[in-house]
Order: C-alpha cells, then sequence, then structure tokens
C-alpha cells in the first residue's frame, strides 16, 4: 500500500484518525523496544531462527533431589511475534488513499480475515503452549531459587535475608526481623526459610511474632499471652495472641472474645477461647455455601488442604467448631445487613422485591383507580421442588435454627399442629378434581423411602422471582399461601394473584380451606388466579379455558413460571443440605434464598430497563400488525365480535370459549404427531415380518417363555395406565401411550412368529382359534389387549 510522506515539521496524525476504527494486523512483532511492523516473509525467517537458537541450547531439566541455580542460568526469551496478533474484521472503515503513514508503517500489508475480530481462547492456548509455556514454566522455578550468596539483607542489619514470604506479591528474601515486622498483622501467611539445600516451611509464630490486642501498637506492658489454632483462608496456623489487662479491675474491661472480635478474629467458645476464625475465612464460606452451593464438610477440607504439613500431622480438628461458628456468623450478618441491634428479636429480615407493589413503599392508596388496578397486583407463584430433600437421621434436642420466624420458612410448631390436623385434605382434594392430568396431582403426596423430608414448596414474585416471606414449608400448600396472603393482606395489599401448576385441582374449596388455617384469610378485593404457561401442555381444554394467562386482563407477558427459576439454583444445594438437622439446615436454605434475593435486587434495575426497551419496540410493531389485521375486518362482522362474551361456557358439555377455537393448532399438532406414529408402526409391522430378528438355534422355550410373561406385565401395566388418564388425555400422555403401544405391538409380532419354532399350528389351535388372531388386538390400535400362545 503506497503512502504519502509527511512534511518536514509536521506531527504525524493520531491513527487512527477520529471516527475511525484501530486496524489490528496480522504482522505486528517488535524490535528492541520500538514496535515495528514486519512482512510475511521476514517474520517467517525470524521464527525460523528462534526456532534454530533454541534448538542449541542445552535442554533444562529438574531434578528435585538438586536445587537449580536459576540466577547463574541465562533467561530463555520467547519469542515476540505472536504477542499482539489479531485480525481485522473486513467490516471496519478503510483508509483513505491520501492517509499519511510514518516510514516505518509504509509497507504494512493489509491483510484481513472476514468475520473475526480477534483470537479465540482455544487459539490463544495453543500459541501459549506452542511458544510461551516453556518459559513460564522456567520463571515458575525461579520462585524457589535461593538467596544470592554472600548478600545481606536490605535492612542494614546484617543479617543474610534467609526467609521469603509464599503469600506476599514480589517478596523478596529478608532477614528474620524485617520478616517479622512486616508481617505484625499477617500471622496467616507461610514463610519460607532456607537452609541450605531447600525452601522450608516456618510458622510466624515460631519466628516469635506475638499478635497485640487492645489500643496498643505493641504488646500490653501487663498483656497475658496464649498460644490459639487459627483457621483462615490460608489454612490453619498456630498463633501466640496477647491479650490486654490494662483495665482487668475495671467492670468495663473489655472480654477476651470482645478483643478477639475487634482484630477480626471470631472465636469458637466465649470464655476461654483457645481457637478462633478470621472473618475472611468465614466470609468466603458465607459466600461458597450460598454462591457455589458448598457443604461446610468440603470447605473445611479445603482449609485442611492449605495447613502446612507438620501442622497437619499434629491432628487439629476442628470441623464442629467450624460449623457451629459459620451458623452463628451468617445469623450475625443477617442481622447487621438489615440494621437489627438485638439478635434475639424476630422481626422480618428477608431482602423483598422492590418492584412489587408495596402500599406504603412504591405506591399510595390514592395511586389506584378502577382502570388502573390492576398495575397494583402482586403476584404471587407456587411451586415444590422433590430434590431438596432432608435424609432421616437421629434428631437433636439441641438443634436450633436461628432465623426461625425472622426469614423464609414458616413457624414451625404452628406448622406441624397444622399438618397433623389437616393430614389428608390435600390427597382427598386431588383425587375428587375434573382434572387429573398433571404429574404433580398424581405423585405429589407419594412417600419416599429413607426421607424425613420429601421436598420443600415455596411462595415466589410471580413477575421478578423473588421468594416470598413466609412462603417456604415442606408439605402442603394451603399453609404456605395463606401465610404470604396473610403478611400481604397486612402490608394493605387487596389485589393478589396466585399462579400454581395444578391451580385447577387446588383452587377448589380453596376459600374455604383458608377460613379454617390458624390465621384465617379473607378474599381480596380483587384475585386473580391461573397456571403458569409451560404447564398448559399438562391440562385439558377446560384448564385453558379457565386459566390461561393469555386470556387474563392484566397479566400482559407473565409466564409465572418463577419458582422453576429458583429451584434451577436452590437445587444444587441437595447436596449440601440432605444431611443436615432440621433447624441448621433451614438456617441454609434461608440464607441460599437471602443471597438469592440480593442477587435479583442488584440486576433488578437493569433487568427492567432492558424489559421496558423490548416493551416500547414490540409495543409499536405488534400495534401496526394489529391495525392492519383491523382494517380487514367487515364492519358487520366486528360488531359481532364485540358483542360476543369473553367469560367461559359450557358447549356440549365441555368448557370453551372465544379464546379456543374449534381446532387449535395444539390439537392440531397432537393429530399429526398421532398419524405419524401410525404411520411407523405399520412400517415396523412390516419390516418385522420381511426380517428375521434373531437366530433361533440358540432360542430355547425357557427364553421364549420368559419374553412372554414380560409382555403380558407389560400389557398389564399399560391397561392400568390408560384406565388412569381417561378419556381425557393430554398432548404428551397421547403420545406416550402411542409410544408405549408401538413397542409392545412389535414385540408381541416377534413373540407370534417365534411360536411356530416350538409349537406346530395344530398345537396353537389348541390355545387360541383362530391361529392367525395371535399376537392382535382385538381392539384395533390397541395391543394391551391382544392374546398370546403361552400355556396355562
Amino acid at each position: 500500500m503506497p503512502g504519502t510522506k509527511r512534511p518536514a515539521g509536521e506531527k504525524p496524525k493520531h491513527f487512527p484518525r477520529a471516527g475511525e476504527k484501530w486496524l489490528k494486523f496480522k504482522t505486528l512483532d517488535y524490535a528492541g523496544s520500538r514496535l515495528r511492523f514486519t512482512s510475511r516473509p521476514a517474520l517467517v525467517e525470524s521464527r525460523m531462527d528462534v526456532q534454530e537458537h533454541l534448538a542449541t541450547q542445552t535442554p533444562f531439566t529438574f531434578d528435585p533431589r538438586v536445587t537449580p541455580n536459576l540466577a547463574s542460568q541465562e533467561y530463555w526469551v520467547a519469542p515476540q511475534g505472536d504477542l499482539e496478533e489479531k485480525y481485522c474484521d473486513s467490516s471496519e472503515q478503510k483508509l483513505e488513499d491520501d492517509y499519511i503513514l510514518d516510514d516505518e508503517l509504509e509497507e504494512v500489508v493489509l491483510s484481513t480475515s472476514a468475520g473475526q475480530t480477534g483470537k479465540g481462547q482455544n487459539e490463544m492456548l495453543a500459541t501459549w503452549m506452542r511458544i510461551y509455556a516453556t518459559s513460564y514454566l522456567r520463571q515458575v522455578y525461579r520462585q524457589y531459587q535461593p538467596p544470592d550468596h554472600g548478600e545481606m539483607c536490605v535492612c542494614g542489619g546484617g543479617s543474610p535475608p534467609s526467609f521469603k514470604c509464599r503469600d506476599c506479591l514480589s517478596s523478596p528474601f529478608l532477614c528474620k526481623d524485617c520478616v517479622t515486622v512486616s508481617h505484625k498483622y499477617m500471622p496467616t501467611h507461610c514463610i519460607w526459610q532456607w537452609n541450605g539445600s531447600f525452601l522450608k516451611y516456618i510458622s510466624l509464630h515460631e519466628m516469635g511474632l506475638q499478635i497485640p490486642l487492645g489500643n496498643h501498637r505493641t504488646t500490653c506492658p501487663i498483656g497475658q499471652s496464649r498460644t490459639l489454632t487459627l483457621g483462615d483462608v490460608t489454612g490453619f496456623h498456630q498463633v501466640t495472641i496477647v491479650f490486654c489487662r490494662c483495665l482487668a479491675s475495671s467492670t468495663h474491661a473489655p472480654s477476651d472474645y470482645q478483643q478477639l472480635l475487634d482484630a477480626r478474629m471470631f472465636p469458637c467458645s466465649d470464655e476461654r477461647p483457645t481457637s478462633v476464625f478470621t472473618f475472611s475465612a468465614l466470609h468466603m464460606f458465607h459466600i461458597a455455601a450460598t454462591e457455589a452451593k458448598l457443604s461446610g464438610g468440603r470447605f473445611y477440607a479445603l482449609l485442611v488442604r492449605e495447613t502446612p504439613s507438620s501442622l497437619r500431622r499434629s491432628g487439629i480438628n476442628r470441623y464442629r467448631e467450624f460449623m457451629r461458628v459459620a451458623q452463628e456468623w451468617m445469623w450475625l450478618q443477617t442481622k447487621k445487613r438489615s440494621g437489627s441491634l438485638d439478635a434475639l428479636t424476630r422481626e422480618q429480615l428477608l431482602v423483598r422485591c422492590p418492584a412489587c407493589p408495596r402500599l406504603g413503599y412504591n405506591f399510595e392508596a390514592s395511586d389506584v383507580s378502577d382502570d388502573n388496578q390492576y398495575l397494583y397486583t402482586t403476584h404471587i407463584s407456587y411451586d415444590g421442588s422433590f430434590q431438596l430433600v432432608r435424609r432421616q437421621r437421629a434428631e437433636d434436642n439441641h438443634d436450633t435454627c436461628l432465623t426461625e420466624r425472622s426469614l423464609f420458612f414458616v413457624d414451625s410448631d404452628s406448622y406441624k399442629k397444622y399438618l397433623t390436623f389437616t393430614k389428608d385434605d390435600a390427597f382427598k382434594n386431588t383425587k375428587l378434581s375434573d382434572c387429573n392430568n398433571h404429574k404433580a396431582a398424581i405423585g405429589a403426596w407419594s412417600l419416599y423411602e429413607g426421607l424425613e423430608v420429601t421436598g420443600i414448596g415455596a411462595c415466589s414474585c410471580a413477575r421478578h422471582s423473588f421468594y416470598m416471606p413466609n412462603g417456604v414449608r415442606f408439605a402442603y400448600t394451603d399453609y404456605a399461601v395463606g401465610s404470604v396472603m396473610t403478611t400481604l393482606k397486612n402490608e394493605g395489599c387487596d389485589n393478589i394473584g396466585f399462579y400454581y401448576d395444578i391451580y385447577c385441582h387446588w383452587q377448589q374449596n380453596w376459600w374455604k380451606r383458608a377460613e379454617t388455617l390458624p390465621e384465617p384469610v379473607l378474599p381480596p378485593t380483587y384475585f386473580i388466579g391461573g397456571i403458569p404457561k409451560f404447564h398448559w401442555a399438562g391440562h385439558t381444554d377446560s384448564c385453558y379455558t379457565w386459566y390461561s394467562l393469555n386470556n387474563m386482563h392484566g397479566a400482559g407477558r407473565l409466564d409465572a413460571e418463577g419458582c422453576e427459576r429458583l429451584w434451577a439454583d436452590a437445587n444444587q444445594a441437595l447436596s449440601s443440605t440432605a444431611n443436615k438437622g432440621s433447624g441448621s439446615r433451614a438456617d441454609s436454605l434461608n440464607y441460599l434464598f437471602q443471597d438469592w434475593n440480593w442477587r435479583r435486587v442488584t440486576a433488578t434495575s437493569s433487568l427492567l430497563l432492558r424489559k421496558e426497551k423490548e416493551a416500547v419496540t414490540m409495543s409499536k410493531e405488534k400495534r401496526a400488525q394489529w391495525e392492519v389485521f383491523d382494517g380487514c375486518i367487515r364492519l358487520q362482522l366486528r360488531q359481532e365480535w364485540e358483542k360476543l362474551s369473553t367469560l367461559p361456557r359450557i358447549e356440549k358439555g365441555k368448557w370453551t370459549s372465544v379464546y379456543v377455537a374449534a381446532t387449535t393448532p395444539v390439537l392440531s399438532v397432537t393429530q399429526m404427531l398421532r398419524q405419524f406414529c401410525a404411520i411407523e408402526q405399520a412400517d415396523s409391522d412390516a419390516t418385522a415380518q420381511d426380517e428375521q430378528a434373531h437366530e433361533h438355534n440358540s432360542f430355547t422355550s425357557g427364553d421364549w417363555l420368559v419374553k412372554g410373561f414380560e409382555i403380558e406385565q407389560e400389557q398389564e401395566k399399560l391397561r392400568r395406565t390408560v384406565r388412569e388418564h381417561g378419556s381425557t388425555m393430554t398432548v404428551g400422555q397421547s403420545l406416550d401411550v402411542g409410544r408405549r403401544r408401538q413397542a409392545l405391538q412389535q414385540r408381541l409380532s416377534q413373540h407370534s412368529q417365534d411360536a411356530s419354532v416350538f409349537y406346530s399350528t395344530e398345537q396353537l389351535a389348541l390355545y387360541i382359534t383362530p391361529v392367525d388372531s395371535i399376537g392382535k388386538p382385538q381392539e384395533a390400535g390397541k395391543p394391551e389387549t391382544a392374546k398370546m400362545a403361552l400355556p396355562s
């Protein structure tokens, strides 16, 4: 590309100019301290020189018995040809013909690769392995090189620098006094000492470091020292603590545990602590438990792994103390973040949804009118997770739930009384419902062997996926829903929307059951209920008519699947909570739910802003489409439609409405899938008749009888399934039955063909007449009704 010489005395223009994008060149290289660009042949030649240079070097080997003197070895310099290798997007703005280039840039070849804006991580990894990995490895070895022989410490004290900190950044070798002074407030750092052969671990406790407490820069002159076991993110350590005793005779003298807390160390006992954990370790576990769902046992194992081997061999075990202290720490953090000054009070501490309407918080009663009432409706959804179980274990009478009645779980004593009083009501309510097509209704109340708790149910904010206060419980829905509605009513909320996977079951006689709750719930002024959108496929057309969110005024684009998003995160805590006691498990889950709500708070503003922009754009687009469609409708037809009622009605014994067409797209797809299944079954039957499925030589009569018994069992299972589903099968149930029938028919056909190996036609006629009906359904398309040629 030709360039134009820059006039003498004129400064070069900025590269690139204003309004242009950076061009990333393929042949970037370094020469000394100045950036230059090379042609591709020169770049290839330089790389060949590097390879020849490397071939002549002595291979680097590491013998653990010999300490390498890396300081005397020549640095291995990696080639820099690919340091900033990039590709240029062909869509970027090109240089104009009159653009002035410096002399060094005149030989640049602008070779671009379309569609690429830079290296991918895999390509960078391959480049690093090929060019830089050896250099990185040797630099890592340099961390273990001995101090320079004959040099003294930079402090001028005349002592040789034999100590080095593993955890400090850019840590040089220092003398003992310098290391001790510089780590006065960092007693958990790992110190290496050069003993003439290798770097050996030595603790700051062994070097004489003492940690002063109280208002002293040095140790208290009349202080009392004590050796403590300290747990930190760097492992366990022995430290010497000097407690202040200046005010020992005063009534205001701080106790030992108070002095430790001031120093950001959490004591494991209150009277005379001998073990502590740093705030950093407890804070890290708090994050790991809520974000990564890490159990206390696994985190404790990490601390033990980080502990120096010399101390680990001494048999330090603070697992029980850590589990208790961690529970205390997270409870104190919850109280602190709420601004509470009394740890014994049971006020609400949970983080609430900032976007849901709350009277006196984000709206006033005067803002509500009949026209905009739906805008101030609190939408809640309920769902259960049968993955968050708790296994049976011996109960501890001292197992305490610190967060009871303060966060999400309902009061355990009141709930147990209610559970005893209404033991079978939920099961009866489910069995008597017209719609029996949802798995939650069929198996929600089944028992699980070896489990004390079979799952968790929770109420959440349907729009923004926040856990609701007092909305988490272990079994029945009524208590949790009633607790949430009571809380909302006490806050002045009188417009409520509720959504549940099996709302068609649950809503029957709900308001009668609500009056029998420990805190009776009265119907709000405005109440709507429905089924979340993802679960429509598990219901009948009547359920769609009554409970579809698409047909409800004020629902908007609400899908009501907020709980499903919650469980996707919370279910990962199964392994860390399944074996805990009831109290500590409730605490752990409460902290997990609280952390989820806090993360949602921090993300709500950007989420709502994105949704608002999307809603404005889509509103204009949909309105334009509607206006085109509306203009195509005849006036008389429009007037007829406007007179129609939107309320559900019964036609031919089934519920329907103006929103349900005679043949909905869902039913059309179902019919097509059923037709495809029928075609596949016919093809399979034809193939089975033309091909031999197996060799008869190795097929015995015993094998044939066993297969026949298995087919009979499958027939009975299929008949039972069809009876349970009844005549109102859902889409998924119809397809499942069709697939099972297809597989059963194939097995029947094969078994009937195999019968000819062991029986003649005359013998078969003794069992079934006519013989050609063996293995064929007595009712078309229902292989579960077929007879088999098994001896009685």
